[in-house]
Order: C-alpha cells, then sequence, then structure tokens
C-alpha cells in the first residue's frame, strides 16, 4: 500500500522518507504528528542511511556509519513521544526560539543524538511558522477591513487571532497562557501591519526584519518544564 501523505501549502517537509516507518512504526510517527503541519514523504530507508551517513557529525565533523544512522533512526521513535509534542508547543508560549542547548536541558528524559536534536529544533520551526502566517493573516485583514492606525491593534484572551493561536499549541484549552505570550502576539502583528502598509513585503526578505525583533521577546520558561512529568503539574482540569 502505498504510504499516506499528508501536505500542508506553508510547511517545509521534515525531509523523513515513509519507507523507514513500517507498520505501527509509521502510526506512532503520523500520531506524533497529529496535525496538517507535517508533511510525510514516502522513500526507501536506504535513502535516509545513506543521506545520514554523507552527513557531517558535530563538533568532530565525521559522519555517522551506516549502523550508527539505524540506531538514531530507531531512537527518534522511542526517545519522542506525543506527550513530548504537547510539551514543545506548550514551551513555545515562552520562547520562540530555542537553542539546542536548552531543548537539552528540558528534554532530559530523551537520549539525545543529531536526529532528534533535529528533530525537536524542526518541531519548534513549525511551530514558528504558523505563527507567523497567522500573524500575517491577521494584520492584512485588518488592512482590508479599513484599519490605518496600528494603535488600533490589540490582542487579548477574546481575540479571534489568539484563539486560533491556542487551539494550535494548547488544543485542549488545559494550560494556562501566559500574558507575555499575549503581549508578544500584539508586538508581533503590529510589526507585520506595519510592514505591509509601508510596503516592505514587496522584498522577499521582508520578514526576516520581524523575525529579528521577535526572536529578542522570548522570556525564560518555569523551571517546572524541566521534569519529564510536568505535564501532569502544568494541565488542569
Amino acid at each position: 500500500m502505498p504510504c499516506p501523505v499528508t501536505e500542508s501549502p506553508h510547511r517545509p517537509a521534515l525531509g523523513i522518507g515513509c519507507g523507514a516507518w513500517p507498520g505501527s512504526s509509521l502510526l506512532i510517527f503520523m500520531q506524533l504528528h497529529n496535525d496538517a503541519s507535517v508533511l510525510v514523504r514516502p522513500g526507501p530507508e536506504a535513502a535516509f542511511l545513506a543521506k545520514m551517513a554523507r552527513r557531517g557529525g558535530g563538533g568532530d565533523g565525521a559522519g555517522c556509519t551506516v549502523a550508527e544512522c539505524a540506531v538514531e533512526r530507531r531512537e527518534i521513535q522511542e526517545g519522542l513521544s506525543p506527550n513530548h509534542l504537547k510539551k514543545a508547543k506548550l514551551m513555545f508560549f515562552f520562547t520562540r526560539y530555542p537553542s539546542s542547548n536548552m531543548l537539552k536541558m528540558f528534554f532530559s528524559d530523551v537520549k539525545f543524538n543529531r536526529c532528534i536534536t533535529s528533530q525537536l529544533i524542526k518541531w519548534f520551526s513549525n511551530f514558528r511558522e504558523f505563527y507567523y502566517i497567522q500573524m500575517e493573516k491577521f494584520a492584512r485583514q485588518a488592512i482590508n477591513e479599513g484599519v490605518t492606525a496600528v494603535d488600533e491593534l490589540t490582542v487579548g484572551r477574546d481575540a479571534e487571532l489568539f484563539r486560533a493561536l491556542n487551539m494550535h499549541y494548547n488544543k485542549a484549552n488545559d494550560f494556562e497562557v501566559p500574558d507575555r505570550f499575549i503581549e508578544v502576539s500584539q508586538v508581533t502583528l503590529r510589526e507585520f501591519f506595519n510592514a505591509i502598509v509601508a510596503g516592505k513585503d514587496a522584498d522577499p526578505s521582508w520578514k526576516k526584519a520581524i523575525y529579528k525583533v521577535i526572536c529578542k521577546l522570548d522570556s525564560e520558561v518555569p523551571d517546572t518544564f524541566k521534569s519529564p512529568n510536568c505535564l501532569q503539574e502544568l494541565l488542569h482540569d
């Protein structure tokens, strides 16, 4: 049976072949990425292993052997769970641009290797992409509705923009979103509004200036998130 493909028009591919996820492993992987943001492309395991074997390593610059890459692929299945994905989404309310060292600190129950680090970084990249797409969408919508002053744009817990974001990162609505995230969302929305009104979107790289502003607005992630069982402590009934 051909491998199912789910594709989003605005998300980059993960670049992981379905051939590497036979049977129940594929099901686990699809559950782990249980939204339309993920593209899974069919491809043989051999192609993945060859690619990984050619890839340079970490600090020593050495590539992994085929056997090592196979072990790394297996550890992704064993090391990352749907709970890790949910935890990462909740962390996004505090940090949009986590470093790899931060991820290792907050996912201490995961045995890290290049593949797992890359996958976690990819999650946050996907989170950011959805976030910025929503910001541009609502900024253009406001302009089309006749908004001319940036001060007219506000984001609150009852705003449609906030509801869209909360539904994506906190679908069960069982986590209290911090006020700081709402403040950052308002700043982001206004940055997009000002850039579009000024015609900066004519430049293909116009969003980079916004990214530089937003990356400085990360806040500290609560220490509670360092616990492997943090979801039990953080989520309310």
